[in-house]
């Protein structure tokens, strides 16, 4: 607000407009399933395969998460977010626990039998300087050339004829080049303050800073390298701090870079006294091993506690767990490991050695789980997504279903029957997709990683009312299952979205149906638009909590939302000739009487005709408790 200091009149003008709704990113997915490596339960977003594999690891025969992401990369998605699920013994069984000189617990960042492919090389960096010494005798601080290199909680050796010490920097006064070992306040030190006594003054001192320089392998390539981790905590480069386990916001504002790669080793504090800090510079390389996957005990649990964390994540907009169905491959043979040599009755067989550059192999396989456990894990996923009513499943069909010509298409009808759902859809068969791993030419993958790239795409460039079908699909050879004419009109009927190649026009999603029997949701791009509207006007429409309950209110809440269907009106997402055909917004004293507005509510009704024309979608916007809230109230035809 302005201030004057003149008397006079002012005018001063207010903007009483409200605040314009704008629609929200629908493109973000999630996947939850299995990988390589990165933390466990926790959402992690990326942007990209080489993102993803920095964090999770590249492409393994039991999973296809991996695939799934890619895919949705390649058919124009630009983020989502992962969830990696393992059992409970894999999280526990955090790759290798080795202390270093007693000091410092090393482990990799993540579980998984990857972290068994870490080396460390450590070194002991020590650059000598002389300085000296002179003023103050009792010597709480030592005169230097320059203090350039020098900085607070620096941990430093002092070498003369007559012996060494150790201490702690203090204070570093620039102008008087002194390194203080006791700060000159009383109330600023640090808990090893402590002078330099027993030295002889009358010689010179050769001072040198102690810390640690780590270089990192992976399968014996160099992958990370810290050219200094200080020994003390107080220091900005303390090791512990340094190497410390990432954290993944779930909020990111716009503009805020994606969190980076985590470090391969985290390193924890095992000293429980001041005298353990003080220990002596080793240069031991470390092998990590015991490393485990926790994937041959997966259970049904383990993916729905994955499913739980991803619904943290409000931005996700699609949501798909591909190894639900999983068919793991076994490893690449030509990199198992060879055999062991036969023992002679002389001498015992020499112990196995890993080649510095050999892969390590997991002998991990997840399980492949039976219909009812599949079942169990897709209605929960589908539950999950009814319940937060702003996200979308894109459900897989099992692997007989997908890969058994004669008995694929009743199987998937029947399954089709299990769910009644406005928010998922089912999408039919595999696909045939190039395997990175060279196992073979392609591997079998479910189509929902490319179904949710194609959606992302469709969504970026016309909006999220175009039906995410009729795009050929990259990365994708062929389908699984040929469809004729025929089993693909039986499909749509049931509500199954069928994934074909028509005579020369590619591999293609031909269908657009929930898994909902209610006409009015029976497309996807219409429930989308829905569960977006329903969003968008929920979390942009809370200006108005505390606002008086008046017509001034109640017109502004009015602007607000006609001009959010307007927009979407012009875009194409509603139909009609006209905006009275295409929406209607009515806040007023008539679903606003003066016996509800005593008692706190103000009620907004909306309706839209998302895809065709005179048939209405109906959303009430309510405040009650000082909070809105969006519900459906259901259809009508006619004049809204």
């Amino acid at each position: 607000m302005a201030t004057y200091s003149t008397p006079g009149a002012y005018i001063e003008w207010r903007d009483a407009t409200a605040p314009v709704v704008q629609p929200l990113r629908t493109d973000i997915a999630g996947f939850i399933g299995l990988a390589a490596r990165g933390p466990l339960n926790t959402p992690v977003p990326v942007e990209s395969i080489a993102q993803f594999q920095a964090h999770f690891g590249s492409f393994i025969g039991g999973a296809f998460l991996a695939y799934a992401v890619r895919g949705f990369f390649e058919n124009g998605g630009r983020r989502c977010w992962i969830v990696r699920v393992a059992a409970a013994e894999g999280a526990r069984a955090t790759a290798a626990a080795i202390a270093w000189s007693n000091r410092w617990q090393v482990t990799a960042s993540g579980p998984g039998v990857w972290g068994n492919a870490l080396t460390l090389a450590i070194s002991a960096i020590c650059p000598a300087r002389t300085v000296t010494v002179d003023g103050e005798p009792g010597t709480r601080w030592v005169n230097v050339a320059s203090v350039a290199g020098f900085q607070r909680a620096d941990l430093i050796e002092l070498a003369q004829v007559g012996g060494t010490y150790r201490r702690v920097i203090s204070y570093v006064d620039p102008i008087l080049r002194r390194l203080y070992f006791v700060h000159p306040d009383a109330g600023a030190g640090l808990p090893y303050d402590r002078p330099l006594d027993g030295y002889d003054r009358d010689q010179p001192l050769q001072i040198r800073s102690l810390a640690y320089a780590v270089a990192i392998r992976e399968q014996g390539w160099p992958v990370a390298q810290y050219p200094v981790l200080a020994p003390i905590p107080e220091h900005p480069l303390y090791g512990p701090r340094v190497l410390a386990a990432p954290s993944y916001p779930l909020v990111l504002p716009p503009g805020t870079p994606l969190p980076a790669a985590p470090p391969p080793i985290v390193l924890a504090e095992l000293a429980d006294s001041l005298a353990a800090l003080e220990i002596p510079l080793d240069a031991t390389p470390l092998a990590l091993v015991g490393g485990s996957d926790g994937l041959a005990s997966l259970e049904v649990d383990d993916f729905i506690a994955g499913m739980n964390a991803m619904m943290t994540v409000d931005e996700v907009a699609l949501v798909a767990a591909p190894d639900i169905v999983i068919q793991p491959e076994a490893p690449p043979r030509y990199l198992a490991p060879p055999p062991p040599a036969p023992s002679c009755e002389t001498c015992p067989p020499p112990a196995p050695v890993r080649a510095i550059n050999q892969p390590v192999i997991s002998d991990e396989q997840p399980p492949v789980f039976s219909d009812a456990a599949v079942f169990q894990m897709q209605a929960m996923l589908v539950q999950l997504c009814e319940a937060k009513n702003d996200r979308f499943a894109l459900l897989d069909p099992t692997a007989q279903m997908a890969e058994d010509p004669a008995q694929g298409l009743a199987l998937i009808a029947e399954w089709r029957t299990r769910f009644e759902a406005r928010n998922a859809a089912l999408y039919y068969p595999w696909l045939h997709v190039p395997d990175p791993l060279a196992v073979a030419p392609t591997r079998r993958v479910p189509p929902c990683g490319h179904v949710a790239g194609l959606a992302a795409q469709l969504d970026l460039e016309i909006g999220v009312h175009r039906a995410p079908a009729n795009r050929v699909l990259a990365w994708a050879q062929d389908a699984t299952i040929a469809l004729d004419d025929p089993q693909h009109g039986e499909l749509n009927q049931a509500g199954i979205n069928a994934i074909r190649a028509p005579l020369g026009l590619g591999l293609r999603v031909l269908g657009a149906r929930t898994l909902s029997s209610d006409p009015t949701w029976r497309f996807v791009n219409v429930r989308r638009l829905v569960l977006m509207l329903m969003k968008a006007i929920n979390t942009q429409t809370q200006w108005a909590v505390f606002e008086p309950n008046d017509a001034t209110t109640r017109r502004r809440l009015v602007q607000s939302l006609s001009e959010l269907l307007r927009q979407l009106w012009r875009r194409g997402a509603l139909v009609g000739a006209s905006e009275a055909q295409a929406f209607a917004v009515q806040c007023d004293e008539l679903n606003n009487p003066p016996a509800q507005r005593e008692n706190g509510m103000l009620v907004a009704d909306l309706a839209i005709a998302p895809s065709r024309p005179f048939e209405y979608v109906v959303l009430r916007l309510g405040r009650e408790h000082n909070a809105f809230e969006v519900i459906e109230r259901g259809t009508t035809r006619g004049a809204p």
